[in-house]
């Protein structure tokens, strides 16, 4: 075979490493497909692997270029000594040279390691320069998924080497297979391989050849980068880059190349992200993305650059893949960074952000196409500022809102065209969000619309809206009150384009507790609002709405649902009684009235409401399963438990769907169906992971400081107590305590709800002394912010009645129980909720001071009721069989006592850790039935 120039051989280099990847029984195949493109390349390259087979045969692998060229140090190379390391026998090898398991033979540390010696490059200038940099790029990196650097050389004979750690594993796509891992599995292996290549891009370098083979993952499943052969610095001086381009052609491997490789455009981190796209494609399909089928080089490069890879039907990975894939670099993920953490939103099941193509990638089309449009539409935004400005001619009104959507028109291209990573300052590349974006657009309002004040203060008032929808109501704030400012400045202190800031910024500052800053505003609002309207105002109504949410923060209840009968009415007269805005009122006044314990009058309002919105918009909508999330808490309260969770999980999946899993509204149904899996339906086990995922996102949304957190906690320790993790129950509830007596003061409605779970999770463990205090201070708080009928009220009552029985104080538990119970015979449903309990109770104390008589037809009542609403597994059921069993030992009836206790325990036994007392009441009633009976229940 004649010798390879250096031309020939960057054509021939990429090549030869796919090459020899494939199995050797599939070579021939590959060769044949290249020989009909190709027939000189395909004879160089029969040469080639024919010269590797044969040192191969011969158990000892000379430089696989060696028959073209010689390598520095001729011959065999088992047994060479390279500085302080003897090489053993050959690991692999490539079109760039090979590589040696080796050991350390000075004396200093006995160790292997892996050397990589350089083969043809030796006499190019590029080769050469790209050994260097692979010692340069390695030199830099050190992280555990990365094969360190160690030492670095030239032998006596001018052969340089590099010394890497040894990694004794197998490819990752062979590893995984082996395993048959799933999903899930897979992902979590791709994200090792992007924690390093991450490294890597933060240390400025660019593996620029990540393939399955360049992968090892260890026995204990660490995945282990090898290879930064063409590895590129992005630091590099511009002169030796230009060099290196030129000198380097297409160092690449053909299947795993992106786009730009191929075109010979310039690489960034965006490249590595193509490759790791590649990969987890590959892994997760078993097929390449693109090349499948295509056998020869040349098809391979077509495709890269033509075919658009097929869906998996792996939903939110679909479309991370797509991203991940895209032909143009700075429409992918701009860093491995960036791709691992959407692939981790994926596996926490949260919202990835690769939604498509970008809002930034979409306005900037649709602004360059329709810029007529454009202008068109932020006219119409400009016109609500000029609302109050002095008469002006039509003329001169037309032109000057010409001007300023020409103006809007720009800024907005500006701000949502600008998404470029690149082109941002200390912007992190892959996280442009509608977050980044509003970000950014408060930002250079001054700068983009200077002597626009009009224009300014309108889009403030757009940006601080979006961020309260969004939930960023510290961002709304600051954007929000600039615009008050310049609108009092501009139309002076009473302007209906005033208020409407002054109750958007109220609005904000209620959401982030500043409510004495909030209220005021609100008022303001209202109060201008009523002085201009002229009839049914629509505007009067968002006041009022607004203010009564602030109202029921500070427990002024009466006030808020005079706000909001007012609200509706006014609604009613502009929209008609099916319309959705009387739908969200009777569901805001729903929600009033099932936060007085008012269930009754709750229900009715929220069928209306759902009925209305399943006309308006189906079932499968979020306005609808807010709806239908209202109605599930009221049904819930009113021992309608099926009804209720049916609505919630049919709630929770419709947003989810929509809204992803990190949304508010997703909070909601998690929590409050959660609670009602505790509470009321007695399944802690299975409220407890729906309560963890609540509080999960709320931290993250809000942090962890935020009301929402403290009501998550609460819900949580209830929960818990359930389950018998009374340590973690009491931890969880005095966290909310503290969160809500910060925000709110010591003398709030929340903090006599945490006082009351407190309570409860130190009586059920048995510390009922330390409880009774808890449930005073809880019940005399709730008494007064709530009313002496509130639901929290009467439960708290019927919460310190047991604790003081459970400690034996008979007597004081005996006069709270018999007036609660005096209370519990009304018609509300808030009493006959709380009947069922207070019975037994009350039952269980009569029996105690031995009184079986009377306490028994307290007891059946208790127990035909708790019969006909409860599960057979609730120990609240279990409760009143072992409160009716305990009495029927004491009156000698065993054979009824008997299959009562012994339901009661079988119910408690799986649930001995969270119902210690109770289990240990139930055995000890048992005991005491055998005693009295004989063993003769029958």
């Amino acid at each position: 075979m004649a010798a390879i120039d250096r031309d020939r051989w960057r054509v021939i280099e990429p090549l030869l490493d796919s090459a020899l990847e494939l199995p050797m029984e599939q070579r021939d195949g590959w060769l044949d497909a290249l020989r009909a493109e190709s027939p000189t390349l395909a004879a160089d390259l029969a040469a080639l692997l024919d010269a590797e087979r044969s040192a191969d045969r011969r158990g000892l692998l000379v430089e696989p270029l060696a028959t073209p060229f010689t390598n520095a140090l001729g011959g065999s190379l088992e047994g060479t000594e390279l500085g302080a390391y003897t090489l053993e026998r050959p690991l692999g090898h490539g079109g760039m040279g090979s590589v040696w398991l080796a050991r350390r033979t000075d004396g200093r540390f006995e160790g292997r390691v892996a050397v990589k010696l350089l083969a043809l490059a030796l006499l190019t200038r590029a080769g050469q320069e790209r050994f260097r940099r692979e010692g340069s790029a390695l030199a830099r990196l050190t992280h555990p998924g990365i094969a360190r650097l160690l030492d670095a050389g030239v032998s006596a004979g001018g052969q340089p080497y590099l010394v890497l750690e040894y990694v004794d594993g197998v490819t990752i796509d062979a590893w995984a297979d082996a395993r048959s891992l799933g999903t899930t599995e897979r992902v979590r292996l791709v994200l090792d391989v992007l924690d390093a290549v991450a490294h890597a891009h933060a240390n400025l370098v660019v593996h620029r050849d990540l393939k399955p083979s360049n992968i090892l993952v260890t026995a204990d499943g660490h995945a282990k980068l090898l290879d930064f052969g063409i590895a590129k610095l992005l630091d590099v001086d511009v002169a030796a880059r230009t060099t290196l381009t030129a000198e380097e052609g297409r160092a690449l491997t053909p299947e795993f190349a992106a786009p730009e490789q191929v075109r010979g455009d310039p690489v960034t981190t965006a490249t590595d992200v193509y490759a790791a796209g590649v990969l987890l494609y590959l892994l997760l399909s078993g097929r390449h993305p693109t090349a499948e089928g295509r056998r020869t080089p040349t098809d391979v490069v077509a495709a890269t650059l033509a075919v658009q890879p097929a869906r998996l039907g792996l939903g939110d990975l679909d479309t991370i893949l797509a991203k991940a894939l895209r032909k143009e670099p700075h429409e992918r993920y701009q860093t491995a960074a960036a791709l691992a953490d959407d692939l981790s939103r994926y596996l926490r099941h949260e919202p990835v952000r690769a939604r498509g193509d970008s809002l930034a990638y979409r306005v900037r089309k649709f602004v360059r196409r329709h810029r007529v449009a454009v202008a068109g539409a932020a006219a119409g935004v400009v016109l609500l500022a000029g609302a109050g400005l002095r008469e002006r001619t039509l003329r001169a009104r037309a032109q000057a809102e010409a001007r300023k959507a020409a103006v809007v028109a720009q800024y907005l291209e500006s701000v949502f065209g600008g998404a470029d990573p690149y082109g941002v300052p200390n912007e992190k590349p892959g996280d442009v969000t509608a977050r980044v974006l509003l970000d950014r657009g408060a930002a250079r309002i001054d700068s983009a619309l200077a002597g626009e004040p009009d224009v300014q203060a309108q889009l403030r008032v757009a940006l601080g809206r979006v961020y309260v929808s969004l939930g960023v109501f510290d961002r709304a704030v600051p954007v929000l009150r600039r615009a008050l400012g310049q609108r009092r400045t501009l139309y002076g202190p009473r302007h209906p384009a005033v208020a409407e800031v002054a109750n958007a910024l109220g609005v904000a500052l209620r959401e982030v507790d500043s409510l004495d800053a909030a209220e005021p505003l609100l008022r303001e609002a209202l109060a201008q609002r009523r002085a201009f309207a002229s009839g049914p105002d629509t505007g009067v109504a968002t006041s009022l709405r607004d203010l009564s949410v602030l109202l029921e923060e500070r427990d002024d209840l009466a006030g808020a649902e005079r706000l909001l009968r007012e609200a509706l009415a006014i609604r009613r007269s502009v929209y008609g009684p099916a319309s959705e805005q009387v739908a969200a009122s009777l569901g805001d006044l729903g929600v009033l009235f099932y936060q007085q314990s008012r269930y009754d009058e709750a229900e009715p309002l929220q069928r209306q409401a759902l009925a209305i919105k399943r006309r308006l918009y189906g079932d499968e909508h979020v306005i609808t399963a807010f709806t239908m999330h209202d109605l599930a808490q009221v049904q819930a309260q009113r021992d309608h438990l099926a009804e209720a969770e049916s609505l919630y999980r049919r709630a929770l999946a419709v947003d989810r769907k929509a809204l992803g899993s990190a949304h508010p509204v997703v909070v909601l149904d998690l929590n409050n169906f959660g609670d009602m899996l505790y509470r009321l339906a007695g399944r802690p086990g299975d409220a407890v992971p729906l309560l963890r995922e609540s509080l999960a996102i709320t931290r993250k949304l809000y942090g962890a400081r935020h009301r929402d957190a403290a009501a998550a906690l609460n819900n949580l320790s209830n929960a818990l107590r359930g389950i018998g993790d009374f340590a973690g129950a009491e931890a969880a509830v005095r966290e909310a305590m503290e969160i809500n007596t910060a925000l709110y003061g010591p003398e709030h409605s929340r903090v006599a709800l945490n006082l009351n779970s407190l309570g409860g999770v130190l009586a059920q463990s048995g510390r009922n002394e330390e409880a009774i205090p808890i449930f005073r201070q809880a019940l005399a708080l709730t008494a007064r912010t709530e009313g002496p009928d509130d639901q929290n009220t009467l439960v708290t009552t019927s919460n310190l009645g047991r604790a003081l029985r459970d400690a034996g104080h008979l007597a004081e538990a005996e006069r709270v129980l018999r007036a609660l119970l005096a209370r519990s015979d009304t018609a509300t449903a808030a009493h006959r909720l709380i009947q069922r309990t207070v019975l037994v109770a009350l039952g269980r104390t009569l029996t105690q001071t031995g009184r079986a008589a009377e306490a028994r037809p307290l007891l059946e009542r208790g127990l035909a009721l708790a019969s006909g609403q409860l599960t057979a597994s609730d120990p609240r059921l279990a409760d009143a069989r072992y409160g009716l069993g305990a009495c029927l030992v004491e009156l000698g009836e065993y054979a009824r006592a008997d299959t009562l206790l012994r339901q009661a325990r079988a119910a408690l036994d799986p649930q001995r850790r969270a119902q210690p007392l109770l289990s240990a009441l139930t055995d000890t009633a048992l005991a005491r039935l055998a005693e009295r009976s004989g063993g003769r229940t029958k």
